[in-house]
């Protein structure tokens, strides 16, 4: 096995030309991002508006490094997003309810099958990417593309963002399913996801002058975060996932969920309710670890071969029941799933490095009851809270890394008793959720090397 600094090399570069690979494949449109090459058992060969978003956020975020691919790869992604908009499909009419719609083929066409319908994390994930791709045209000069394809104040919208804005401002109380596209309910990652989209498009509308619009998006997100309260659990001590089904939940639970975790880190807030410092999020955090610790047996293995401790592989849910090809069995953990995890803690440990006191003792003191023998001794030698913290994540990546042969292959899971991949193969998130968490890993290691 690699060392792990030289692991993460390595990956990193071959997580990139993975999701690279993923966009404007051969057979599919310019613009389209495969889920996932594998085309049975199971199909996975479409692009998907959430994990399209989460994939070009990765080429968005090495714009600077490598602008001119980055642009053309966005600029397609923004053609094809935007023909999306304006089909008509089985979540509703063109530039109306049908935004919501969660999939379509490669060739940009409507998926016209049964599906969980419609799910409005995906108009909000590409509407806070856009947004800030909007920022950046602008500041460089290229206003006549933002005012012909992302931004023009005017209704109906023509122009992406705007649409999308539009979409997310009038329809964000309406019931959807959940990221996993499994319950209909009102659900926390959604709603954050929302109230992050339309606060950057409270930005850019007054930007460009749209003020009415500006003035109208921020009340909308002002409601939203208003909403997000009622999903904490005082009984439970955590934050759920899913409030007001729209069915009877008939076996989940427990109402953890590692989809907050996940709707943390994307929308990245540093301070405040629902931001990476705030005490009810790593409660949250800190239940979700437990809860998986106990369920998966691959979780017995708590050190690498060279003695170094591994983190709790992570799941979506503990009741889940899908194991990468059938409904009706027992889930397992997945990368994307425990990456966040890693994320987290990264994020947590730059935000304390600038202000240690920000973590109550009554919520660090819970966060030691969960650590190893061996980790609790390094904490008790190790006063720095910001070096807890980022070992803290590193446990997570390490587990990952015991998870991933010499070649880099992330499929969506790994087998809960065995630890050997299964699901779809080369998810695209998977590599997605990969460079995010080295991205936040690095401006520790910048800060603190």
């Amino acid at each position: 096995m690699l060392a792990f600094s030289n692991w993460q090399t390595q990956q990193k570069a071959y997580s990139l030309f993975r999701l690279r690979n993923a966009i404007s494949p051969v057979d599919g449109s310019p613009g389209s991002i495969f889920a996932s090459p594998s085309r049975h058992f199971p199909n996975y060969y479409y692009t998907w508006i959430r994990d399209g978003a989460l994939a070009l956020r990765e080429i968005f975020a090495i714009i600077d490094v490598d602008s001119e691919i980055a642009n053309q790869l966005l600029k397609d992604y923004i053609i094809y997003s935007r023909n999306n908009q304006l089909s008509q499909n089985l979540s509703g009419r063109a530039s109306g309810l049908g935004l919501g719609e969660p999939k379509f083929n490669m060739d940009g066409s409507p998926f016209n099958a049964p599906w969980g319908r419609p799910q409005n994390d995906g108009p909000a994930l590409r509407a806070y990417l856009i947004a800030d791709y909007t920022y950046n045209l602008w500041q460089s000069g290229d206003q006549n593309y933002v005012f012909n394809n992302l931004y023009r104040a005017e209704l109906p919208a023509n122009t992406l963002l705007k649409a999308d804005l539009e979409y997310i401002a009038h329809h964000w109380q309406d019931q959807s399913f959940d990221l996993w596209e499994e319950f209909k309910g009102d659900h926390f990652y959604t709603r954050m996801i929302q109230w992050k989209a339309l606060l950057k498009g409270t930005q850019i509308a007054k930007l460009l002058n749209d003020e009415a619009a500006a003035s109208f998006y921020l009340k909308q997100a002002d409601l939203i975060y208003e909403s997000l309260k009622l999903f904490w659990s005082e009984n439970k001590n955590f934050i759920k996932a899913t409030i007001n089904y729209s069915e009877n939940n008939n076996y989940k639970n427990s109402e953890l969920d590692i989809a907050i975790i996940l709707a943390v880190i994307q929308v990245g807030n540093i301070t405040g309710p629902f931001s990476i410092t705030d005490d009810k999020i790593l409660k949250t955090a800190l239940a979700l670890e437990k809860a998986f610790a106990e369920i998966y047996l691959v979780n017995e293995q708590k050190y690498t071969h060279d003695g170094e401790s591994i983190g709790a592989a992570i799941g979506r849910y503990p009741e889940d029941r899908y194991d990468g090809y059938r409904t009706n069995k027992l889930g397992n953990p997945w990368y994307l799933t425990t990456l966040a995890m890693a994320e987290f803690y990264y994020k947590l440990s730059l935000a304390v490095h600038y202000n240690p006191q920000i973590i109550s003792n009554e919520t660090f003191n819970l966060f030691l009851t969960l650590q190893s023998k061996t980790d609790t001794n390094l904490i008790a030698r190790n006063k720095n809270l910001a070096e807890i913290f980022k070992i803290k994540g590193d446990t997570f990546l390490k587990r990952i890394q015991f998870h991933t042969d010499d070649t880099g292959h992330f499929s969506e899971q790994f087998n809960r008793f065995n630890g050997i991949s299964q699901g779809a193969r080369d998810l695209t998130w998977s590599y997605a959720a990969f460079l995010s968490c080295i991205r936040a890993k690095n401006k520790i290691n910048f800060i603190n090397p």
